[in-house]
C-alpha cells in the first residue's frame, strides 16, 4: 500500500514558531531537531505518520496553542500555490470549496469538506484513513490554517464562529477557547469550524498577483495524481468517506471512479484485492479508531454506523481482526469501559 504523504512545506511554519518558543523545553528542542532532519531530506513530500507523531510528542499543555499559532500565522499570499489560487475567488464560499477540492494535493489520508444547511456552514477536517492516530495537534493546526480564510473575508464575524474538535476536554485543552477566541466543543465526531452560512457570500477580493490559470493548473495536477494512485488506495479513500456517511455502496464508489462495478472488481483483482476484503478491513480499522476516540458512543451505535445490522456480528468480526472483543479493545486503549448497547 502506498505511503501516506504530506507536503514538506507544512513543516516550515512549525519550525519558525517553535524556534521562537521561550523558554525552550526538551520536547520543543526534540521537535525542532526532528523537523530540521525531515526538511533536510529536500523532498516535496514527507511521511504523514512521522509528521503527526512529531507533533503529538509536544507537551499537551502547550501543543494546541502552538498548533493554532502555526495554522493562523502564515500570510495567505506567502503560502502555497493553492492558497495563492484561492485568493482570486470572488466569495469566501468559492475559496473554501476549491480549497476542499485541492486538499488531497496537500495531504493524504484526510478530507476537507464544506457542509451547509440554511443556517450554518461547517468546514470539516475528517480523518479518513485511521492508520495514523491520534492527530489532535495536526487537526487544530489545520483548523487554524482554514480560519485564515474566514478572518480574511469577514473578520468582524469571528465571534460567531464555533470550533469542534475530536479531543476530549481536559486541563490541558480547556484554554483552547481563550487561544482561538471562539466557542469550542470538545469530543466531537469530527474536527470542524462552524459558522453562519451567510458568510459564504462574503466577498473575497481578488489579489493583484492572482494567476487566472491557477485553478485549471491545479485541477490538472489533481487529476494526474489520482490517475497514478493505485485503484485499491482510491477505493479505500471512498470507502472511508462513505463509512463516515453511514452507507457504503460499491456501485456509487465505482461511479465516482468513472468505472462500472465489473471493471472496478477486475482492477482490484489485478492488484490482488477484492472489494469485500477492502470493505471489511476499512470497517475494522474505522471501528478501532472509533473505539479509541469516541468514548461516549456505544458499541451498538458503532456497529450500526459501520453497516452491521447486528451488534453480535460486529463483535465477532472485530474479535477475529483485533484478537480481543471491542469492549476489551476500548478499555485497553482508553481506560474507559462503556455499555455494550
Amino acid at each position: 500500500m502506498s505511503q501516506l504523504l504530506i507536503r514538506s512545506a507544512a513543516l516550515l511554519n512549525w519550525h519558525s514558531v517553535l524556534a521562537r518558543k521561550h523558554p525552550p523545553s526538551a520536547d520543543v528542542d526534540n521537535a525542532i531537531n526532528s523537523i530540521t532532519r525531515m526538511l533536510s531530506i529536500n523532498d516535496s513530500h514527507l511521511r504523514l505518520s512521522e509528521y503527526v507523531s512529531t507533533l503529538e510528542r509536544l507537551d499537551p499543555g502547550q501543543a494546541q496553542g502552538l498548533a493554532w499559532e502555526v495554522g493562523t500565522s502564515a500570510k495567505l499570499e506567502d503560502d502555497s500555490q493553492i492558497s495563492k489560487a484561492l485568493l482570486g475567488c470572488e466569495t469566501l464560499g468559492a475559496a473554501l470549496s476549491w480549497g476542499c477540492k485541492f486538499f488531497p494535493l496537500q495531504q493524504d489520508g484526510t478530507s476537507l469538506q464544506l457542509e451547509q444547511d440554511d443556517q450554518w456552514a461547517m468546514l470539516c477536517y475528517k480523518i479518513q484513513d485511521p492508520q495514523i492516530w491520534p492527530r489532535h495537534i495536526d487537526a487544530v493546526c489545520n483548523l487554524g490554517f482554514q480560519a485564515r480564510f474566514i478572518k480574511a473575508a469577514a473578520p468582524e464575524a469571528w465571534s460567531q464562529v464555533q470550533l469542534i474538535v475530536e479531543s476530549e476536554s481536559n486541563t490541558n485543552s480547556a484554554n483552547l477557547a481563550k487561544i482561538t477566541q471562539a466557542s469550542v466543543i470538545h469530543g466531537g465526531s469530527t474536527n470542524a469550524i462552524r459558522f453562519p452560512a451567510s458568510l459564504l457570500d462574503a466577498p473575497f477580493a481578488p489579489q493583484n498577483d492572482y494567476d487566472p490559470t491557477a485553478i485549471s493548473d491545479l485541477s490538472k495536477t489533481l487529476t494526474a495524481k489520482e490517475r497514478t494512485t493505485p485503484i485499491s488506495q482510491r477505493t479505500r479513500k471512498l470507502i472511508f468517506s462513505q463509512l463516515n456517511e453511514g452507507n457504503v455502496s460499491q456501485c456509487r464508489i465505482a461511479k465516482s471512479l468513472g468505472l462500472s462495478s465489473r471493471t472496478l472488481r477486475r482492477k482490484l483483482s489485478d492488484e490482488g484485492q477484492s472489494f469485500r476484503e477492502l470493505l471489511d478491513l476499512c470497517r475494522m480499522q474505522s471501528a478501532g479508531l472509533e473505539l479509541r476516540k469516541q468514548q461516549k458512543v456505544s458499541l451498538s451505535e458503532i456497529a450500526i454506523r459501520l453497516g452491521y445490522t447486528e451488534h453480535s456480528t460486529f463483535s465477532r468480526a472485530f474479535t477475529r481482526w483485533a484478537g480481543i472483543p471491542p469492549r476489551e479493545f476500548r478499555l485497553a486503549h482508553t481506560g474507559v469501559a462503556h455499555r455494550d448497547s
